[in-house]
């Protein structure tokens, strides 16, 4: 069974409150192509939360953003940044704009947005346009998570898994029901896909049950294992994580955590807390612990002329994995490569090294990000991009080190 070891279906809906939604303006901001501006994203996004909070569909707010950046100069600047052609290309994108911009029929047939600026020909692995955007902010918007959940196995090889990293952005006890009703919600779209959605709860220690909550996932909602996310702003190595770990290691629950320097965060200097370095005292303390450093500390660490040293978070991730033998990382949201060129020439060969490697090339795991890559591509093709130059050690990434990571004692 191949399994995309690092996914979400949770809508924005099940984790923003007005409180968090900077921290989904920082993401947005550091995905979307560079044409959209702080101000423009922001206005967006503030207008479809307020929308959300007042039970209003965002159908309107979505089709007066189209409406104003067709009328913008944005469009056309950003076909001249990408240095396409901004003749028929530019005009077409244009026509396909005014059509959806009805604001009686612009959401009737969601999955036209998909195709607003071209069709989906299994090529976008090489472009990235303000279509992925707009695409990216609908399914986050998707009324529930079962409606992402859909969205996500419609893309999903026919028989294979997902796993299914919740979130928490919190900073104290608020929002608690928000957060349990996220939890029911998975644990529901996991049961309509019995055997193929494998959930891992979201720990968020500023949440002062954070421990109960994890209990109640595992051993009542059949979820599989935990997810980190200490850019949110909370410390590793604690006392209340220490716990966390005990309960993992000696239960053998494995634990995913963002590991890369962007990603969703409370404010910058969090970002620091999510690096691997600070996992050497933490793997001494519990040596058995499975985890996996998602998006193996970013892609760019794969790109060089040769492996990364420990200077690097992906280099800092290889030798913990090379001293313990629970430690993993997934190749998620890894679009560096997909430029062409020497970024994926030296990033190929450089995975392909690990994966001739003793001990790593057990420890490599595929993950896509969704729906969070879908501000550069669909998620089908992602699955194809790595298929596609892996051959057979697609398989090994896809089949072999999930089912051990996810299910072996």
């Amino acid at each position: 069974m191949y399994i995309n070891c690092h996914a979400h279906i949770f809508n924005f809906q099940s984790v923003f409150t007005q409180q968090s939604v900077q921290t989904l303006i920082n993401r947005i901001l550091e995905m979307s192509p560079p044409v959209l501006a702080d101000d423009y994203i922001r206005r967006l996004v503030e207008d479809l939360m307020a929308a959300r909070a007042s039970h209003t569909k965002p159908e309107g707010t979505l089709a007066s953003w189209l409406i104003e950046f067709q009328e913008s100069d944005t469009l056309a600047a950003f076909f001249q940044r990408a240095k396409a052609d901004t003749g028929s290309k530019l005009e077409r994108a244009k026509a396909r704009l005014a059509a959806l911009a009805d604001r009686e029929n612009l959401m009737e047939n969601g999955r036209m947005l998909d195709r607003l600026f071209a069709e989906d020909d299994g090529t976008d692995a090489g472009t990235k346009s303000v279509a992925d955007f707009i695409d990216f902010i609908r399914i986050g918007f998707l009324p529930s998570i079962q409606d992402v959940a859909d969205e996500i196995m419609a893309q999903t090889p026919d028989g294979a898994g997902i796993v299914a990293l919740t979130m928490d952005i919190t900073r104290s006890d608020l929002f608690e029901r928000q957060f349990i009703k996220q939890l029911e919600d998975t644990a529901a779209a996991a049961a309509r896909y019995s055997g193929r959605i494998f959930p891992f709860v979201a720990v968020n220690p500023n949440r002062s049950n954070h421990y109960a909550l994890m209990l109640k996932a595992l051993n009542t909602l059949n979820f599989t294992g935990v997810k980190l996310y200490p850019s949110l702003g909370f410390a590793i190595d604690s006392q209340a994580m220490h716990e966390v770990y005990a309960y993992c290691e000696g239960n053998q629950v494995p634990l995913l955590m963002h590991c890369n320097p962007g990603g969703y965060y409370y404010a910058r200097r969090y970002i620091e807390h999510s690096s691997p370095r600070l996992w050497k005292a933490i793997l001494k303390t519990f040596p058995q612990l499975k985890i996996c450093y998602g998006h193996f500390g970013g892609g760019e660490g794969l790109t060089g002329t040769r492996l990364p040293d420990q200077t690097s978070w992906t280099g800092q991730i290889l030798q913990l994995m090379t001293e313990y033998p629970g430690v993993f990382a997934d190749i998620s949201y890894h679009d560096d490569p997909m430029q062409g060129g020497q970024d994926e020439t030296r990033y190929f060969d450089n995975l392909q090294n690990l994966l001739q490697t003793d001990v790593i090339k057990e420890r490599i795991l595929f993950g896509t990000d969704f729906f969070m890559n879908r501000v550069r591509l669909k998620d089908k093709n992602y699955w194809s991009f790595f298929a596609d130059r892996l051959g057979s050690e697609f398989d090994t990434i896809a089949r072999v080190n999930p089912q051990r990571f996810l299910f072996s004692s």
